[in-house]
């Protein structure tokens, strides 16, 4: 297991009861969640953040996880949304097609990590879902404005093993030679505004002239791309793999790009185009302009994701959505209906 992923907080949320991450906090704050440790034989109370020792044991008070609220009734439009979304279910996960607008996680009734235990949100023609909404645990996330394939765990050993090949990913571990983790690939497309009279911002490591060959021309391969990423004081370098798929038709006429985070920094690409390239997606008022000509949708979405499962020998699951329908107008405009309509919801196992 990895050091980060090997913490009292880490392990509650993959094995533990599930119970929403705000009743996690909580009870660490009232310093009730206790830890077994077999080697003293004692038992201790624990901070979230504290590593476990192999064959410790957390232990969780049953009463305050029965105590806690229960859930308000799904509203009509919430009731079986999730199953529209569903891209496959496979023995190990699911994937779902998330819409932009919905929150992975949250103290929102409404979050997804709430949603995907109601069995209420997966109610429709064609009888059950062959799983049960119960075991489902979430191991990765994506940004409430950006759509695309979202992968959600069966049960607590497979988000063990899920979870560690997303923070393996993360860290830009591309493949690991004994096969015991999980690789993970995913691929975005986003439409962002090319201008050539900007100049890279302070953050990038990027230069003007690989900007301008990018987003002009269309690349046949991806091309590297290594930012400093900044989060609070510590600097963490983003390396990002970045092809146009449709240069941009005239200045600040959009491009279309499609992009591979090779490590997984926290808004990396949205930070990648708007800072290192001067060119923001479109739709993004966080890193972007904030002028009313923005106010839309994110053009960003996670269309294709690879997944190659544990051990020697291991099953590829390559899983495919399409965008949602704003982007229809868009690639009208633009010309770029022939790549957008390539993709149809699929899943493929080899």
């Amino acid at each position: 297991m990895l050091a980060s992923e090997n913490t009292t907080l880490a392990w509650l949320r993959k094995r533990g009861p599930p119970i929403p991450e705000s009743l996690r906090h909580r009870l660490f704050r009232e310093r009730v969640i206790r830890v077994y440790h077999p080697a003293e034989e004692r038992v201790a109370r624990v901070r979230p953040d504290a590593p476990l020792p192999p064959g410790a044991r957390v232990l969780v008070p049953k009463a305050q996880v029965a105590a806690r609220a229960p859930d308000a009734p799904l509203p009509p439009h919430l009731r079986g949304g999730l199953r529209r979304l569903l891209l496959l279910a496979h023995p190990a996960f699911i994937a779902l097609n998330k819409p932009p607008g919905l929150a992975v996680q949250g103290d929102d009734d409404w979050s997804l990590a709430k949603l995907i235990r109601r069995p209420e949100a997966w109610e429709g023609a064609g009888g059950p879902v062959p799983f049960d909404p119960e075991e489902l645990r979430l191991v990765h996330r994506l940004d409430q404005p950006t759509s695309g394939v979202l992968l959600v765990a069966r049960g607590p050993d497979n988000a063990a093993w899920l979870g560690q090949g997303m923070a393996a990913a993360a860290r830009g571990i591309a493949g690991v030679a004994s096969g015991d983790l999980v690789s993970i690939r995913k691929r975005y497309w986003a439409a962002a505004e090319w201008d050539p009279s900007g100049s890279p911002g302070q953050h990038s490591a990027i230069s003007e002239r690989v900007a301008q060959a990018l987003l002009t021309r269309a690349s046949p391969r991806f091309q590297r791309l290594a930012q400093d990423v900044v989060r609070g004081d510590e600097r963490k370098k983003g390396v990002t793999l970045l092809r146009t798929l449709q240069p941009a038709a005239a200045p600040g006429a959009p491009a279309l790009l499609e992009a591979e985070l090779v490590t997984g920094r926290r808004h990396q690409l949205r930070q990648l185009l708007a800072w290192g390239l001067c060119a923001p997606i479109l739709g993004d008022r966080v890193y972007g302009p904030r002028t009313p000509a923005n106010r839309g949708p994110l053009f960003l979405h996670c269309h294709w994701t690879q997944v190659s499962l544990p051990g020697v020998g291991g099953a590829v699951v390559t899983i495919s959505a399409p965008p949602p329908r704003y982007w229809t107008t868009l690639a009208r405009r633009q010309g770029w209906q022939a790549i957008l309509q390539g993709t149809e919801p699929h899943a493929l196992e080899s």
